[in-house]
């Protein structure tokens, strides 16, 4: 997981590569992304700069293509061999070999998008918005969504199941929706724990981690069942993006 100031902390045997403290993305970073085989991550920053780091390429960010946009969320493709950025309005740009597929800019949609997942293949992804509204590209399928829903809160992210035929919601309140092949494994809101989300990420095969904006980390299904799992004793606070290395 990674603060705004670019601090780092390597969770559960994660390995490190490097943090973002003293770089030119220092208090802005907003996102990150895993590269294969435990190899490295990317960091990416507010205004689109990406910091590379381990065995991660570095294959381009916004501020060499000199567009002015607010990044929110970033994804590798499933070899590492690139990476797309995604803006608060919608667009969606590929680097190396991350093909764009579709995006929502210049569209109204229910709010500003919040957070992006790839399929397992990388030949697709799903934006979603603050509204809880979800958007499929390339071969993601719309499984589902809050939104319009009385239940709708503002969302945090998506996590895709390993598969791809399914996906869970998450809200900044720690609310969880299960929609497709996604089994519901428990949330902030069911263990009377009051949070904010910044970002989410899978944990195992059927399970997903939380991690909120004083830096906890909660860790939902298998084999952690439903129970809630602090995953560093000491919080950072400043929380800004958490990624998972899959088996």
């Amino acid at each position: 997981m990674v603060t705004a100031s670019g601090r780092l902390a390597a969770i559960g045997g994660a390995p490190y590569y490097g943090s973002g403290t003293g770089t030119v993305l220092s208090g802005s970073i907003v996102a990150m992304a895993a590269a294969p085989g435990r190899s490295g991550y990317w960091l990416a920053g507010r205004r689109g700069g990406v910091l590379a780091y381990g065995r991660a390429r570095w294959y381009g960010s916004l501020t060499v293509l000199h567009v002015d946009a607010q990044v929110v969320a970033m994804a590798s493709t499933p070899g590492g061999g690139g990476y797309w950025l995604v803006t608060r309005t919608g667009g969606v740009y590929g680097f190396g070999d991350a093909r764009a597929y579709g995006s929502l800019a210049g569209l109204r949609t229910a709010g500003a998008v919040t957070g992006m997942a790839p399929t397992p293949d990388g030949r697709g992804y799903w934006l979603v918005t603050r509204g809880g509204g979800v958007y499929g590209f390339g071969d993601a399928a719309f499984y589902g969504s809050p939104a319009g829903s009385p239940a709708a809160l503002p969302m945090a992210g998506i996590v895709p199941t390993r598969d791809g035929r399914g996906y869970w919601l998450v809200g900044r309140d720690g609310g969880v929706y299960a929609y497709g092949d996604a089994v519901y494994a428990g949330s902030l809101p069911g263990e009377h724990v009051r949070a904010s989300v910044v970002s989410v990420a899978p944990a195992g095969a059927q399970g997903y981690r939380l991690l909120t904006t004083d830096g906890r980390v909660f860790v939902f299904g298998a084999p952690h069942g439903a129970s809630v799992v602090p995953a560093l004793a000491t919080a950072l606070t400043g929380a800004a993006a958490i990624v998972a290395y899959r088996p």
